[in-house]
């Protein structure tokens, strides 16, 4: 079941259909994504701030706010929205 962006995110199980995000440099601050860890969907995030060669990747949560950092090399997977 492959739901669509207007249903419940968290029953998600299949990757959406838009291909994955591989070049995070070019990933703009505000930009919104969904983070997929281990192959699993694991939430919304804004892009909220990178370093300029796209290692560090610093997302915020949709819903709770909460602010991570990424490196490059972390297992997520990151799909443009």
């Amino acid at each position: 079941m492959n739901l669509t962006r207007n249903q419940d995110h968290s029953l998600r199980q299949a990757p959406p259909l838009n291909k994955a995000v591989h070049a995070w440099e070019e990933l703009r601050m505000g930009e919104m994504v969904e983070v997929w860890a281990g192959g699993s969907y694991a939430y919304m995030a804004y892009i909220d701030d990178r370093s300029n060669d796209g290692q560090l990747l610093w997302i915020i949560e949709d819903g709770t706010a909460t602010r991570t950092l990424f490196l490059r090399d972390d297992n997520i997977t990151l799909y443009p929205v």
